[in-house]
């Protein structure tokens, strides 16, 4: 008796296609069923029907020696394949996969025909256009879905697919990788044949089943397949999500509802109450999932009644009616939800679209199965490192010039950027940046989280590194790349440093905002100042330093025009910033010279938020940056325009009195210059508003600056003590204004340091050694002509 083969060409992922294969499996109690999938999965069969396990899954197949060669193979509830499988088990029916090894297939994959099934054209899509269908899982949805027990349509399937792979054959040919899994699907068959099965089920892509049926010889697919390379492979199951099968997520046999798609199967499967004497599938999927929005809306705060439920669901039944559709499907509930519920908004369904249509669904695997890569990976290391996982937490102190614990650290920032945050950094006691203080407490749920990382590679370093180059890709903000970049220096991920500097030069060279290119430019100073401690070679980002320095040098006075408060603020803020990341690049003589200049000048050290750059003596580590970068060239060229700044005419008086600070501090003013300019700045003809600001910037947000800064306090007593009295009635408020902003003790101790000294006494220091007699005389007639002055006669 010759064998019977039944072909059940599916979709993956499609509930109708489950209900139909289902339907027809129960029909024919095949002796054999062939499914699509890796062999190697056949040794995990079992492990689908123990009762921990959960859908959505995936069954992974790796290659032992090189975990990063992978693939997942996802089943959900409503896969035809996870149908397929629950039946086989039930009805004690024996199932083989029998698509081409993946010990073949990942030896094959870094083949170029790999990347042409990529671009291989989408059947469902031609089919669809051909019926008139706006894309193909509509039409797939209208043919299949809502046809669920239909046998027949399996014959339909076959003979559509047979003419668009013919019509298909001469403009998109197969590519060798699905020429040889064809080719093994029917040595395969062959082989159930030879041992005497006599009903074979056979459950595959419907892509497949004309390749199926061809009249090929069995020595030309022997021949096909002679020679192929061959890799050890594992194969496990692993947790799995609705959000991964989704296509939004890049997986290609995805679709676009899987939580739609869950809903669908759960209510097809459901029966009818006791007292019902009618079942109408049509209506009872509309009704739930309506009340299932209406639902969701309300959690929103939206007030949706049970008389609207009613009416959308009338409307949708019509609307399907009118669309010749046999029910409605999710794009007529979605459209009578944004009529009836949010009364033609659809903001509101875009709150509810991922736990409803999406869905949150996570797979559970039972204890049984083998662990995924990644996990495993992660439990090598943290043997090596001796850093097991605990539930209680502690703290870890770590010192980096010792291997061990740099190998710890950047296992931490690793996972930190897989979203596991096992460590959290802490404040670490002492001034050496070679130090750090970590709280780690291990969570039961990063076992998920890992599993979910898997995705990204096999290795915590692989899948770090994959993770951060898509963050890399989708962002934009010079910002966010350089904060990206810190990270992955710290994480030690050389590849994707790469990566982010290629990414951080793009972003840079296309950034016209100098407010972006200055958010930027800190952070990058800190990297290339301190990043030694780690053996990271910075020297690339010298250059970038060097362009984004001298385009916000450029761009910087067009930027700071026509600013309102608020702007000026933020721009304040970005000034100091930018100043003391140029002042952190300079080399370690020059640091050291300007710890000395400032202990000479200073009595005291001066808060951070002045926006003075107090270089901290005894730093451990060294500038490497200096022959790559001109760090004085930038700072000088700052310095220039920080000058034409305080001179540029309508500036905000913030950022004026912060420039001729900034200036002071770095010695390119000197003290006699900085108070001619503070009292131009609170001259009689000044508004109020612009003085203040100006007053407000130079001081800056507290007090201490004005206790134990000799030259700021000298250049503010003097002016005080220069006003008439009519002018310091007409300036005191904004005196008062600017000495509101001290906090209470400092306000106390300008008081005393008031008493203590007596008015006039103070001077501004002068350089007299800069003075020159005869320039001065040379002035004294112009001067004398301009104020009306005559000789009087002897």
């Amino acid at each position: 008796m010759k064998p019977t083969l039944h072909l059940l060409g599916i979709r993956h992922h499609g509930p109708g296609s489950a209900a139909s294969a289902l339907s027809a499996l129960q029909h024919l109690q095949p002796d054999l069923i062939l499914l699509e999938g890796p062999p190697e999965a056949d040794a995990i069969l079992a492990l689908a029907a123990m009762p921990d396990m959960r859908p959505p899954v995936a069954q992974l197949v790796y290659a032992v020696d090189n975990p990063t060669q992978a693939v997942f193979f996802p089943y959900t509830e409503f896969s035809p394949e996870w149908q397929t499988v629950q039946f086989a088990q039930r009805a004690h029916i024996p199932l083989r996969y029998f698509d081409l090894p993946q010990s073949h297939a990942l030896a094959l994959q870094a083949d170029e025909d790999d990347a042409d099934q990529a671009d291989r054209a989408d059947p469902l899509s031609l089919l669809a256009a051909s019926a008139g269908f706006s894309d193909g899982e509509r039409w797939w949805e209208y043919l299949v879905e809502h046809r669920a027990n239909d046998l027949t349509v399996f014959e339909a399937i076959h003979q559509a697919m047979c003419t668009v792979r013919e019509q298909l054959a001469s403009t998109h040919p197969p590519s060798r990788l699905e020429l040889l899994r064809e080719a093994w699907m029917r040595k395969s068959i062959r082989q159930a044949r030879k041992e005497g099965f006599q009903t074979i089920a056979i459950v595959c892509g419907a892509w497949h089943t004309p390749a199926l049926t061809q009249a090929v010889k069995a020595k030309d697919d022997q021949a096909l397949l002679r020679g192929l390379p061959k890799l050890k492979t594992a194969a496990t199951w692993a947790p799995w999500t609705h959000g991964r099968i989704a296509a939004a997520s890049g997986y290609r046999a995805g679709v676009q509802a899987p939580g739609w798609y869950l809903h669908l199967w759960r209510q097809r499967q459901s029966r009818p109450g006791a007292n019902s004497t009618h079942d109408n599938p049509g209506r009872r999927i509309a009704v739930t999932w309506l009340s299932r929005v209406a639902q969701a809306l309300r959690v929103e705060g939206l007030d949706v009644s049970s008389a609207s439920v009613i009416e959308a669901v009338r409307l949708a039944e019509t609307l399907a009616v009118l669309r010749g559709l046999p029910l409605p499907g999710l794009e007529e509930l979605t459209e009578v939800s944004c009529s009836v519920f949010c009364f033609g908004d659809a903001t509101a369904l875009q709150l509810i679209h991922t736990p409803l249509v999406i869905g949150t669904e996570l797979g559970q695997t039972p204890a049984e199965a083998p662990s995924v890569p990644l996990a495993r990976d992660l439990e090598q290391t943290q043997k090596r490192l001796r850093l097991p996982p605990s539930a209680v937490e502690k703290t870890l102190e770590l010192d980096l010039r010792q291997p061990l614990a740099l190998e710890r650290s950047q296992l931490l920032y690793r996972l930190g950027l897989l979203a596991i945050p096992w460590g959290e950094r802490r404040q670490s006691s002492g001034k050496g940046t070679f130090k750090e203080s970590w709280q780690i407490q291990w969570q039961p749920e990063f076992a998920i989280r890992l599993i979910e990382a898997a995705r990204w590679g096999n290795s915590v370093a692989q899948a770090a590194a994959q993770c951060v180059r898509e963050q890399l890709d989708s962002a934009t903000a010079l910002a966010d790349i350089v904060q990206i970049l810190s990270t992955l220096l710290l994480a030690n991920l050389p590849t994707a440093v790469e990566h982010a500097l290629r990414r951080l030069a793009q972003e840079a060279a296309l950034a016209n905002d100098t407010a972006q290119l200055m958010a930027a430019l800190p952070e990058l100073a800190r990297i290339l100042r301190y990043s030694d401690v780690r053996n990271t070679d910075t020297r690339l980002l010298a250059h970038i330093v060097q362009q984004l320095s001298a385009r916000i040098c450029s761009g910087l006075p067009l930027a700071c025009a026509s600013l309102d408060d608020t702007a000026a603020q933020a721009m304040q803020h970005q000034l100091i910033a930018v100043n003391d990341a140029l002042q952190l690049l300079q080399t370690p003589d020059a640091n050291k010279q300007a710890v000395s200049d400032s202990q000479t000048d200073t009595a005291n050290t001066v808060p951070a938020d002045s926006g003075d750059h107090i270089p901290t003596p005894g730093l451990s580590v060294p500038v490497g940056t200096s022959d790559e970068l001109a760090a004085s060239a930038l700072l000088a060229d700052w310095h220039r325009t920080l000058l034409t700044l305080a001179d540029q005419q309508g500036l905000h008086g913030l950022l004026a009195g912060r420039c001729c600070r900034l200036l002071l501090n770095a010695q390119q003013i000197n003290p006699e210059q900085a108070a001619v300019r503070l009292q131009f700045a609170l001259s009689g003809g000044v508004p109020a508003e612009q003085a203040a600001a100006w007053l407000d910037g130079f001081l800056g947000s507290g007090g201490a600056l004005l206790l134990y800064d000799a030259k700021v306090w000298s250049i503010v007593d003097t002016w005080l003590c220069s006003l008439n009295p009519k002018m310091f009635q007409t300036l005191l408020p904004l005196l008062r204004r600017t000495c509101a902003g001290f906090a209470f003790g400092e306000r106390r101790q300008l008081l005393e340091k008031v008493q203590t000294q007596p008015a006039g006494k103070t001077t501004i220091p002068t350089s007299a050694e800069a003075f020159d007699p005869a320039l001065a005389a040379a002035c004294l007639p112009l001067i004398s002509q301009l104020l009306g002055l005559q000789e009087e006669s002897p």
